[in-house]
């Protein structure tokens, strides 16, 4: 990017920074990596765990909408809310969510080392209501973007995935059976996670800041530029 782009850039968004671009695209590349790691370490090399794997993959999945309801509500809102309100609406979002609360439980009977990064992930989160409303115009779409984007992304796959069991199931000898799963869910996980990071990489860019759109503008309908206040 050359002196003018840059300074272009910069006057669509001050605030715009690599170093807020690598906090937002490491996550994703961790797991695209993680589960690369697991498909092809070579033998003898050991591979993560698969339980314990879906079990994250679960909780980012279980945090999705949770997600979308939280930053929709902090980006639209003037000013952050008093302690005491946000907690009261963190709260009124969580009842909408039973499944986040159930898989609380469940990652506490499983131990502190599975809580902890879960719970840590859900506060993140809710902490959006207190530092989302005092970011940038542009910096509040990019957020709304790669949220509802992450929701959408996973709506495609599991349209794609729904398809592909029925061509399985179709053209293969035994048709689609479930010891087919463990084997394909990896390869699921690389596509949704490598279209994160993509999609993080493709909001801090220049085009996108003269342009906001979504990876998938027919399902999001303008969704990410919606700022209308509360």
């Amino acid at each position: 990017m050359n002196a003018s782009r840059a300074s272009l850039f910069r006057t669509l968004d001050p605030a715009a920074s690599r170093g807020a671009m690598i906090g937002k695209l490491l996550p994703e590349l961790s797991v695209v990596l993680l589960c690369a790691w697991f498909l092809f370490a070579p033998d003898g090399y050991r591979r993560p765990d698969p339980g314990a794997l879906m079990l994250a993959v679960m909780a980012d999945g279980a945090t999705l909408m949770l997600s979308a309801s939280l930053v929709d509500v902090a980006s639209r809102l003037r000013r952050p809310p008093r302690w005491w309100l946000g907690i009261l609406i963190c709260a009124g979002i969580l009842i909408m969510y039973p499944d986040v609360i159930v898989l609380l439980k469940e990652a506490w009977t499983l131990g502190l080392w599975v809580f902890a990064p879960f719970a840590w992930s859900i506060l993140e989160r809710m902490r959006e209501l207190w530092t989302l409303p005092n970011a940038t115009t542009i910096e509040k779409i990019r957020r709304r973007t790669l949220t509802f984007d992450r929701l959408y992304t996973a709506i495609v796959i599991i349209g794609v995935g729904f398809v592909g069991i029925i061509l399985i199931a179709i053209f293969r000898h035994d048709g689609f059976t479930f010891d087919l799963v463990p084997k394909l869910a990896p390869w699921i996980l690389v596509a949704f996670y490598a279209i994160a990071a993509f999609n993080v990489w493709r909001v801090y860019t220049l085009a996108f800041a003269k342009m906001q759109r979504s990876l998938w503008p027919h399902i999001d309908q303008g969704q990410n530029n919606y700022l209308n206040p509360l």
